[in-house]
């Protein structure tokens, strides 16, 4: 005789059921006897001197060096060989460098010459061609994150008819903007040459720089634009054609 469909739907739903709890079951299995449990990793850890120390494990790497675009006072830069990094016990590598000034800093691991971003940092910062990872040293009355109303900065897409393809900016609106029948001034931001329209808001902290400021009374409110301003890398228009090689 013919199962209802019904009955079939929840002798289904319950093999799945039984196939799912099972596997959980099996996630949630304490490791085997003998097994080690990796360390936990914090990286960057920014310390109240403002020295900063990075972190990754790594425990079959050879090598591991800190590079930077530049922003770490020195680490990268032309003639500067990059540090290395030491190797724990636990295969975990760490350098400590500082105290730094307070500012945003971008970096990433090279391990056995693999560039790879923290994977412990979930701050990361934009350019043209590739991504960095994030240090934040706080000590700036500038550019800190404080206690003061807060603007928004959002991705906004729109159609390039000249570029044939979708293009995305950076918008920042200041506090109160959302019920305000103000008019408010505009600024118009660009980047520089190996950035994107992105890396204000993250490297720059350009958001947090006008709440500040305006908090104080030292800006006006205002509108600030952010474009991309690149046609290629990151910039490229999303369905555009291909230029030609």
């Amino acid at each position: 005789m013919m199962q209802p469909r019904f009955l079939l739907s929840i002798r289904r739903g319950a093999l799945a059921g039984c196939v799912l709890a099972s596997a959980f079951a099996a996630f949630a299995q304490p490791p085997a006897p003998g097994a080690t449990q990796a360390p936990t990793v914090t990286s960057p850890e920014v310390r109240t001197d403002r020295r900063v120390t990075f972190r990754v494990l790594a425990p079959s790497a050879q090598k591991v060096e800190l590079r930077s675009p530049g922003d770490i006072p020195g680490v990268g830069g032309r003639g500067v060989a990059p540090p290395q990094l030491a190797k724990g016990s636990d295969g975990v590598w760490e350098a400590t460098f500082g105290p730094l000034p307070a500012g945003a800093y971008r970096y990433v691991f090279a391990v056995d010459g693999v560039i790879v971003v923290d994977a412990r940092n979930p701050r990361t910062s934009q350019t043209n061609t590739t991504v960095y990872s994030l240090a934040v040293v706080p000590g700036s009355d500038i550019f800190d994150t404080r206690n003061v109303p807060h603007g928004a900065v959002a991705a906004v897409h729109y159609n390039s008819s000249a570029l044939g393809g979708i293009r995305r900016m950076h918008v920042y609106t200041p506090p109160g903007y959302e019920t305000s029948r103000d008019r408010y001034p505009v600024l118009y931001l660009l980047h520089g040459a190996g950035d994107v329209d992105e890396s204000w808001s993250s490297v720059g902290r350009e958001g947090f720089i006008l709440d500040n400021l305006i908090a104080a009374s030292k800006a006006k409110p205002m509108i600030v634009v952010m474009p991309a301003g690149h046609v290629n890398g990151a910039g490229a228009p999303v369905g555009a054609a291909s230029p030609a090689p």
